[in-house]
């Protein structure tokens, strides 16, 4: 339903929270690529946490860089 929720909003915040429960059960790619796509979508109500658990993800999978 969550993911549903995610492709209908205009905003990222609800693809934020998805990603957190991705991070939450060690699904570190998941929460990255749900991430970016927030971070694409914009409108985000608090866009520096969004890419802070980015980077927490990306260092997860040792991804460097943007």
């Amino acid at each position: 339903m969550l993911q549903f929720l995610c492709r209908k909003s205009i905003s990222g915040d609800i693809d934020v929270n998805l990603a957190m429960r991705h991070l939450a059960s060690h699904e570190w790619g998941r929460a990255r690529v749900i991430l970016e796509r927030a971070l694409a979508k914009g409108r985000l109500s608090e866009p520096e946490q969004a890419r802070i658990l980015l980077q927490e993800a990306r260092d997860r999978l040792g991804v460097r860089g943007a």
